[in-house]
């Protein structure tokens, strides 16, 4: 668009001028050449009804009020049966989730696990823990939490009953 206009005009700044009138013309950005990759489908988490099928793993945090040493509860959730399995834990470590999941494992080892993004959950060495027990692992959109309802409605129903526990007797810590 430069090439086109500077060899018959001229004006102060003109390189500007034309820079920001391209980047708000509208026909120039319908017919612009997009470089920016394109996002993949949203693809809905399959339903199922039999059990040790698909689970799905998170992490609630936040109980260092309560002079615990253990700040973080790992869930793990059978999407057939909706049985769940807690563990606490002092981190959110590749190395917390993976010894959780052990524990999970040695009753039964789903084919599908359903998991955030945050960084324990997308590091190599959990992907590979998975990998090993031939486990494919399925990521959440990104801010997106409806992704993984059943995980984050167990997360809700457990957090209320253990305020409501700690708060009945606040000297103890369940």
């Amino acid at each position: 668009m430069i090439n086109l206009i500077t060899p018959q005009y001229y004006w102060p700044h003109i390189n500007q001028d034309i820079s920001v009138f391209v980047k708000h013309c509208d026909v120039c950005q319908l017919n612009k050449k997009k470089r920016q990759k394109r996002f993949g489908l949203l693809q809905t988490v399959p339903l199922t009804d039999r059990h040790f099928e698909y689970f799905s793993i998170d992490t609630v945090g936040g109980f260092n009020y309560y002079n615990s040493s253990k700040k973080y509860l790992h869930f793990v959730i059978d999407h057939a049966t909706r049985y769940v399995w807690a563990f606490p834990s002092k981190s959110e470590t590749t190395e917390s989730y993976a010894n959780g999941l052990k524990q999970v494992f040695q009753i039964q080892v789903p084919p599908k696990l359903l998991k955030g993004r945050n960084g324990a959950f997308t590091s190599s060495k959990l992907k590979r823990f998975l990998t090993n027990y031939n486990v494919k692992h399925l990521l959440t959109s990104s801010h997106h939490p409806q992704t993984n309802g059943k995980c984050e409605l167990v997360n809700q129903s457990i957090v209320t009953k253990l305020k409501c526990k700690v708060n009945s007797s606040p000297t103890k810590t369940p």
